[in-house]
């Protein structure tokens, strides 16, 4: 069945869930999708895990009979009843069910998997060789292994002949196809000893990996879970499945498998690399300390090491000892681009982009292809008229011949550079194309979540709720929300340039918490109460206290927290909260123009789909302005830009703080700035995106008329 975006929001919520062990969590939202009549067989499976997990897989082998009645053509309720069934431990039920699908007709492939589970009590996943001879099959592996990969093929071929049903060897043809880029002819050998041996786990890991390195993320999947079935929990499996979860961007379920790798694995090079990405993305690179830590231990000079060792250094704001690892790591040619992009990256977080610069033109003169590089060139500051880095890049980007993600990065760098020379229509059609790929990569979500997430909070808040007074936490925090590139990082900048408060940046703590929440509350009708939330702030406290170098009120620029403000104040009754608003024309502008990281904030492909999701964000503000009216403060962009000195103060003011003049000196802060206007918060007030709108105005028609229509310009347009 095809599920709602609602519908597909609870299953991902799900899995997260249960990824983090949350089994509360997960069986709420398991209910709910069930009461919205949705019954997907990915989510009757994971109930029937979940059962079995549980001890309780009779109650699993009887809802999973009752799933097969309605689809006997499922695949993985078979093999999650034969589960079931092998949990049991009663021969009986295993035989009902190996019974029940050949009378039912089940594909031969899928009987013989569901017959060698029976067998084997889920503990096969062996190779077989038959009657070949181990010294030849091993002689065969050594070749591939010694990286003799012709040779492995042709021996493989030769053996083949008279051994055709031996899985192992069609497994290690496979693979020696793979190295020689032969792809097609690998996924067919692989193929050939799954219907020979479909429990055979190597080959279905194996099969995996490669649909995972051409991109087809989803059939890498379904291959890891069915590996997952015959060997649960193996190292190796949990290492591809964090790297397929990567690559989707579902950073979270990335984290929890890659986290069971590095503890299975020890010391992996591209395991520690994609857990401190997934970490770093997610703002939770504590969740990566014990893997760096153990490798730095191991393997202080590897280049990995020094990369990951100074990405968790950056983090934690020592930049100087996180800028000596990424030199020391581009001593190693093959890191020497990765390196120095984050070497560059580290130069701009504290304030030094000109140096910046520098590091980025040197790789771009030994590397002119690194679109990358070339994107964060254009973000440090204005491109001139006649920089000849921007000429290659419009070369590269017209041959068409770049990898999407590099196109991508092509296109906003080179709308930057245009930008920056006037050309404002020139800029745009870069932004277009660059768009129209990522749309092809990852679709548009817009209004159907904001609503949804709109109606749920909504239901919640109007539940009987207590609130906790006179509750005092510390570091108090300040919550700086809006919608994204509306003047959050401006504002924070000033408040955390005083003396008592702390830089937190975007800390996503709260937000999730209150999610979570949420979550369990729907189905179940059970508002939040005393213990939950004192539960959850003492979780949430902690954590801020981590963040906050010992000053007594922290700043979280969480984007979301506008959706949250009334559970905020439940929360923590002491919490202040500014909502910053900006002209949506030059807001959604902004936007569009910001390559965000892969995936986030999709609406912003979309014109049409930008708007919308300003107006999800209008309907928040005009819902919390109505229910809890004194529990936060907003503040115009354009009149802080205005009358910096006199906004400002009034807004410490409306939060309690004393007045201390280094406020509007912000820019001259030593403080590391991790998000897309790090550049702009190292500058004084400046006005020139006051009405920048207008530069392209004949191109946002699409974008104008939505907001128009739902009366977002309202106090922008006389």
């Amino acid at each position: 069945m095809t599920l709602s975006t609602q519908g597909t929001r609870l299953l991902m919520q799900t899995k997260t869930a249960l990824a983090a062990g949350d089994a509360e969590l997960a069986d709420a939202l398991l209910t709910r999708l069930a009461d919205s009549g949705e019954s997907p067989v990915e989510a009757i499976v994971l109930r029937a895990q979940m059962l079995i997990a549980s001890g309780r897989a009779k109650d699993a082998i009887d809802a999973l009979r009752m799933a097969r009645e309605d689809s006997q053509s499922e695949p993985a309720l078979w093999i999650a009843s034969i589960d079931a069934a092998v949990a049991l431990g009663e021969n009986a039920a295993i035989a009902s069910i190996l019974d029940e699908a050949k009378a039912s007709r089940q594909p031969k492939p899928l009987l013989d998997l569901l017959q060698q589970k029976a067998t084997s009590k889920n503990k096969s996943g062996a190779a077989k060789l038959g009657r070949l001879p181990a010294k030849d099959f091993q002689a065969v592996a050594g070749l591939y292994q010694t990286r003799k990969f012709p040779e492995a093929e042709r021996a493989a071929k030769g053996l083949l002949k008279t051994h055709s049903r031996v899985a192992p060897l069609w497994a290690v043809l496979g693979a020696a196809h793979a190295a020689q880029g032969k792809v097609g002819a690998a996924e067919k050998a692989y193929t050939n000893a799954l219907k020979i041996d479909p429990d055979y786990a190597e080959a279905r890991l194996q099969l995996g990996q490669l649909l995972l390195q051409t991109g087809r993320t989803e059939d890498a999947l379904k291959q890891f879970h069915l590996a997952d079935a015959i060997i649960p929990g193996a190292p190796l499996l949990q290492k591809q499945f964090g790297l397929a979860y990567v690559a989707k961007g579902r950073l979270p379920l990335a984290i929890q498998h890659l986290s069971e790798a590095a503890r299975g694995l020890g010391f992996d090079p591209e395991v520690l690399a994609a857990l401190v990405y997934a970490t770093n993305s997610s703002n939770r690179t504590d969740l990566a300390k014990e893997a760096v830590d153990a490798a730095v231990k191991s393997h202080p000079d590897h280049p990995v090491v020094l990369l990951a060792q100074g990405q968790m250094l950056l983090e934690e704001g020592a930049s100087t000892e996180a800028i000596e690892c990424f030199k020391k790591a581009k001593a190693y040619p093959a890191f020497r681009a990765r390196a120095s992009q984050f070497h560059a990256e580290a130069l701009e977080r504290i304030g030094e982009l000109s140096s910046a610069r520098e590091v980025l033109t040197d790789l771009l003169a030994s590397s002119p292809k690194d679109a990358g590089a070339f994107f964060r060139y254009t973000r440090l500051g204005r491109v001139s008229a006649d920089d000849t880095l921007v000429a290659h890049a419009q070369s590269l980007f017209a041959s068409g011949k770049n990898a999407d993600q590099a196109q991508v990065r092509y296109g906003y760098g080179l709308a930057k550079a245009m930008e920056d020379r006037g050309e404002f229509d020139q800029a745009f059609r870069y932004l277009k194309k660059a768009k129209k790929i990522q749309q092809r990569t990852y679709p548009i979500s817009a209004s159907a979540p904001i609503d949804a997430a709109f109606s749920e909070i909504k239901k919640v808040w109007e539940m009987e709720r207590p609130r906790l007074q006179g509750y005092s936490s510390e570091p108090s925090p300040i919550f700086v929300t809006g919608m994204p590139r509306s003047g959050t990082s401006l504002v924070e900048a000033l408040l955390s340039s005083h003396s008592t408060v702390a830089a937190g940046g975007e800390l996503e703590i709260l937000y999730p918490a209150l999610a979570r929440e949420i979550s369990i509350a729907l189905p179940t009708q059970t508002p939040f109460d005393k213990t939950r939330i004192a539960r959850l702030r003492t979780d949430v406290e902690r954590a801020y206290r981590a963040h906050a170098s010992g000053k007594k009120v922290i700043t979280d620029k969480s984007i979301l927290t506008f959706q949250m403000i009334g559970f905020v104040k439940q929360v923590f009754p002491d919490a202040r909260i500014v909502v910053v608003r900006r002209d949506p024309r030059d807001n959604c502008l902004s936007m569009y123009k910001n390559n965000f990281i892969d995936g986030a904030y999709r609406y912003t492909y979309d014109l049409k789909a930008l708007g919308e999701a300003y107006l999800g964000f209008e309907r928040f503000v005009h819902f919390w302005r109505k229910a809890c009216p004194n529990d936060f403060v907003e503040v115009r962009y354009e009149d802080l830009i205005a009358e910096p000195e006199r906004k400002t103060r009034e807004l410490v003011t409306q939060l309690g703080l004393p007045w201390e003049n280094q406020l509007l000196e912000f820019n001259r802060a030593q403080r590391s700035v991790k998000t897309l206007s790090s550049a702009q918060v190292r500058q004084p007030i400046y006005s020139s995106s006051v009405g920048a709108w207008r530069n392209y105005q004949e191109h946002l028609s699409p974008l104008i008329d939505v907001l128009r229509a739902g009366g977002a310009l309202a106090d922008y347009e006389t």
